[in-house]
């Protein structure tokens, strides 16, 4: 056990005694592993004294019932301090592991993300696509949210070419095809008439699509928000991917 476990120092200066530390000040200061076998030794004492007072309660001696009973009474509500106390710790035991989870997976996001933003391309975008589809199935264990946030598309995005991903998004949600065609600029084997068609122009083609994506208030499943309230947004290209997984999706 810790040095904490042993010896408390009160605010006057004074040690405090381990069996005078509150249970839940010495399941704080061991370790995971530590505290679930301290409160299983707990348990078993807490046992062992009930069976104790059911063996007292059985003796048929009529002058010292009065005795007896309220020694049992004595060890029944001992008995019951003993389950409440063990229970807070069982309960702030849990509380540290979901902390923990919690702490290693925004770690873990954190890693992927910089991954992906100083390679954008597969197999680092893959696995930054799985591991925000893990953390959305796993949201209410992982105390995170995956929040709506509007599509915005800016034109470099648009004349770059989109992903298949967000392609399919955009089309299914009533943008037409030959618009993001457009948008990506004419191909070497395309020659615009002269003078031009303004309304086959890359620059037409964004404008259209960025009003289709506003007037139909397009969004995605972009923003991680964390346990301790910090909020991350992924690029298009992830949210769009783990959009179209289905199995992604909390259940």
């Amino acid at each position: 056990m810790s040095e904490t476990a042993q010896a408390q120092t009160s605010p006057h200066g004074a040690a405090t005694p381990p069996d005078k530390l509150p249970l839940l000040d010495i399941v704080k200061s061991l370790t995971i592993a530590q505290a679930w076998a301290l409160i299983g030794c707990l348990v078993a004492v807490i046992g062992g004294s009930a069976a104790l007072g059911s063996w007292a309660q059985s003796a048929h001696d009529d002058s010292k019932i009065a005795e007896k009973n309220a020694t049992i009474q004595e060890q029944k509500n001992k008995s019951d301090q003993d389950t409440a106390n063990v229970e807070a710790a069982r309960n702030a035991l849990r509380a540290m592991e979901a902390g923990e989870r919690a702490l290693k997976g925004k770690v873990e996001f954190l890693d992927r993300f910089l991954a992906y933003r100083l390679n954008a391309q597969d197999p680092t975008k893959s696995l930054f696509v799985n591991h925000v589809c893990a953390l959305w199935k796993q949201s209410q264990e992982l105390a995170i949210h995956l929040d709506k946030a509007p599509l915005r598309l800016s034109d470099l995005e648009l004349r770059s070419g989109l992903t298949p991903a967000v392609r399919k998004f955009l089309t299914d949600n009533g943008v037409p095809s030959n618009f993001l065609d457009q948008a990506a600029g004419p191909q070497p084997a395309q020659v615009f008439p002269n003078p031009p068609d303004v309304t086959r122009t890359p620059g037409f083609a964004v404008a259209n699509v960025q009003k289709i994506v506003q007037g139909n208030n397009l969004q995605l499943e972009k923003r991680i928000r964390f346990f301790d309230g910090t909020t991350y947004e992924v690029p298009n290209e992830i949210a769009a991917s783990v959009h179209a997984n289905k199995d992604c999706a909390p259940h």
